[in-house]
């Protein structure tokens, strides 16, 4: 009852059999027949080939090769997901905006509003009273946006609230600047119900200007003036150089004269005039629309402008105000944001943001979630990435900062040659907003959002941190599993691999090889492509090694090693085996035997489709005998051909009872008869030679002895009858060809006698003879 070492056990093994057997010859032969049966006499360098698999050959199963030999990295993504920490924000670093289809245009003016720590802080500081009024979800949710692009600490935050509450589609893009209009009107009329005055008139006092549209009469000098209110002004971008220009533009004057003359109401009559439009204040925040779509008339489409404008980094305003300095004070903005779009289409584009951030001369560049450091110099452009030609083409989002045309070789070669100087202007082909703050305006430094919304934001944060931290945990778990499966795997490759199996070899050491292909080559959901679906548990329990399915596929009706499915086999060396049934807690009880009762009649069928091979071979061989008339047997063609395809496809098959089938996987039927084709219907041979051919006296021999068929011998006579019929047939057939050809002679003259074209022969009809009338 003692357990013996394994070695002794297989020494034990060896002799127990040779006992059972008797004779050492017939044991040496019986241990022949059984490695040839599990092809176990194979070296272990030959590769398997069709119908001749090689259980020893253990250099397909992936070592190295994908699987748990991918690096770390991958496996670690591709089994717990995405790692957060990638996520996370450098406290130095402003947070991005998610895109949810087509709201980068939403995304660029929060980010510029949020630039604002003034009004930042305004929203911050409202009251649940006023967020709870009609329209105060807006406030609320706007409140929200702001907190997390302060104190997120993720990279980019997702707005999906704050658009659903203003019931915008995110699959539809809109102009960022009706955008802009429509949500400080809704603020406005939100905030314009309340009781205090500050709340109730903060969006006008901090965005809302005046300007006066006049028309003077040259003959009297009586002035019409009326007044409106704006949120942004609206300059033109073509013609100009720089936005000074566009300022200078919209203050220029229009003469009024010939036929557009105005109706002076003090006058009373037509005269000659000037209309113009002056500015009487400007608001601590100036919003400027750039006026990039304009209507082709030609084409009948909008079009955008994609001219270069200068936009100053320093604003004076006091040109273009008709104020004195002592009721506005010093009137010069400092750029606070620009927003881009990006595109040559008035249809499509992409919205981005560079804006500065509160007390600091630090630029940034938000494109959605990504956020880029532009430094404290926003008038010198962002490097280009090299990239490839298709890709410049189709990006429409890097326009501003890829300057793939012939305007930015210039613009290199002028910052090579004007290095020494300092540029006030920062030139831009698709800036589309800007945002300029009044210098000296009291600024908020680093407002801080309401406790409520801070403690949302806290808790987010901490159950962030905490998934950051427990998958650092499960990835060095993951790491750790990993190299030891490797150090596994290197150790059963390294040692030594089975040889051919002799007579006097151990007892065979057989697993099943998709099982160990998994043990070498790791799950197979980890062979998948690097971009597969992430598997949904922490995969350390799958990287150890399973007992499930090491003997499965590979066992007969008797519970031992079926050699039918010496395909699905792998034999291993002892060496290799004791590590991994170390590794794998396997008892080497388990291990499956041979099956002698199944490995002989396994050889029997072997040997009787040899046989049958061999017989075909020689059949195709007698086949391709030359004979001459009168010697030889008439057989059928067709039935010659489909009897050599069907022996070349019952030799590729792994034994004689396999369905024989071509190489599209049809069934070859081979018919029974050989001279079917051959006779005709009154028994005799068929006329033609194109359906028969003669093969050799031996050939006929030893075909009748498997197949049927009349013996038509080479000096047979063909069929008298159907010589005849055939040769009647021939006549008539020509008969018909000479009718078609006289009636296709004929067609056109009977058509032109149809049409009544026809012209007899000579100046007029022949006097004698009969005549036919027919209908018209």
């Amino acid at each position: 009852g003692t357990e013996l070492p394994r070695r002794r056990r297989r020494t034990a093994w060896h002799a127990s059999f040779k006992s059972f057997v008797g004779s050492s010859d017939r044991y040496t032969k019986i241990m022949e027949n059984i490695a040839e049966a599990y092809n176990f006499h194979f070296k272990s360098s030959r590769r398997p080939r069709p119908g001749q698999p090689n259980p020893n050959y253990l250099q397909d199963l992936g070592y190295k090769k994908g699987g748990i030999w991918k690096s770390s990295s991958t496996i670690v993504k591709k089994a717990l997901g995405k790692d957060p920490n990638m996520d996370k924000r450098e406290d130095a670093t402003p947070v991005g905006l998610t895109n949810l289809g087509a709201t980068c245009y939403v995304n660029s003016l929060l980010q510029c509003m949020y630039a604002n720590s003034s009004f930042r802080k305004f929203i911050y500081e409202l009251s649940d009273k006023e967020l709870s009024r009609k329209g105060g979800i807006i406030l609320e949710n706007l409140q929200e946006v702001f907190a997390n692009l302060q104190g997120c600490s993720r990279k980019y935050w997702n707005p999906r609230k704050f658009i659903e509450c203003l019931s915008l589609r995110p699959n539809e893009q809109e102009d960022a600047q009706e955008f802009n209009k429509l949500l400080l009107s809704r603020m406005e009329s939100t905030l314009g119900k309340s009781t205090k005055s500050r709340i109730a008139q903060f969006i006008p006092n901090m965005f809302q200007g005046e300007l006066c549209n006049y028309t003077k009469c040259k003959a009297c000098n009586n002035t019409s003036e009326r007044t409106t209110k704006y949120y942004e002004l609206s300059l033109q971008v073509k013609g100009n150089k720089t936005l000074e220009d566009s300022l200078q533009r919209l203050m220029d004057q229009e003469h009024l004269q010939g036929p557009n003359q105005y109706l002076c109401s003090k006058c009373g009559r037509k005269q000659d005039a000037v209309r113009g439009m002056k500015l009487q204040s400007v608001p601590p925040v100036l919003n400027i629309q750039l006026i990039r779509f304009d209507y082709d008339i030609k084409e009948n489409k909008r079009k955008k402008v994609n001219d270069s404008i200068g936009v100053p980094v320093v604003l004076d305003m006091s040109p273009f105000v008709e104020a004195s300095p002592q009721q506005h004070g010093e009137m010069v903005y400092n750029l606070a944001a620009i927003l881009h779009h990006h595109g040559y289409s008035a249809n499509v584009g992409h919205y981005v943001a560079d804006v500065r951030r509160d007390y600091s001369e630090e630029w940034w560049h938000l494109d959605d979630q990504k956020v880029t450091k532009i430094g404290d110099d926003i008038c010198k452009p962002l490097k280009a990435k090299s990239k490839p030609k298709q890709q410049e083409e189709d990006d429409v989002k890097d326009l501003d900062y890829v300057e793939d045309c012939p305007r930015v070789q210039k613009a290199e070669q002028d910052e090579k040659s004007n290095s020494h100087k300092k540029t006030t202007h920062r030139n831009s082909r698709n800036a589309y907003m800007l945002v300029y703050m009044k210098k000296g305006a009291k600024l908020s430094r680093d407002p801080k959002p309401g406790a409520n919304v801070m403690e949302k934001i806290a808790q987010s944060n901490a159950k962030f941190l905490e998934e950051c931290k427990a998958y650092s945990v499960k990835a060095k778990q993951l790491e750790k599993k990993l190299e030891e499966r490797r150090d596994v795997v290197v150790k059963i490759m390294e040692s030594t691999s089975p040889g051919p199996m002799k007579s006097d070899s151990k007892r065979p050491i057989v697993v099943n090889g998709e099982w160990l292909k998994e043990v070498i080559a790791g799950p197979s959901i980890l062979s998948g492509k690097d971009g597969a679906t992430n598997i949904p548990s922490v995969s350390v329990p799958m990287l150890e090694i399973s007992q499930h399915g090491f003997k499965s596929k590979i066992l007969c009706e008797h519970d031992k090693l079926d050699p039918r499915c010496r395909g699905e086999m792998k034999r291993i060396g002892p060496r290799a085996w004791d590590i991994l049934s170390s590794a794998s807690k396997i008892d080497s009880k388990e291990l499956p035997e041979v099956c002698l009762e199944c490995s002989l009649k396994f050889l029997r069928e072997i040997r009787r489709k040899e046989e049958e091979d061999r017989a075909n071979d020689e059949l195709l061989e007698l086949l391709k005998e030359q004979v001459k008339e009168p010697n030889g047997f008439w057989i059928s063609k067709t039935w010659c051909r489909v009897f050599r395809n069907f022996a070349n496809a019952k030799k590729k098959a792994r034994d004689s009872s396999a369905e024989v089938t071509d190489k599209d996987g049809f069934k070859i039927e081979l018919p029974s008869n050989m001279t079917a084709e051959v006779e005709c219907n009154h028994g005799r041979l068929c006329v033609g030679r194109r359906d028969r051919r003669l093969i050799s006296e031996r050939a006929w021999q030893a075909l009748i002895k498997a197949f049927q068929g009349d013996p038509f011998q080479g000096s047979c006579k063909e069929c008298p009858i159907c010589k005849d019929e055939k040769a009647s047939e021939k006549t008539k057939n020509q008969e018909r060809k000479r009718k078609r050809k006289r009636e296709e002679k004929e067609a056109p003259q009977l058509a032109s006698l149809a049409k009544g074209k026809y012209k007899f022969p000579g100046s007029r009809p022949p006097r004698e003879g009969k005549y036919y009338i027919i209908p018209h």
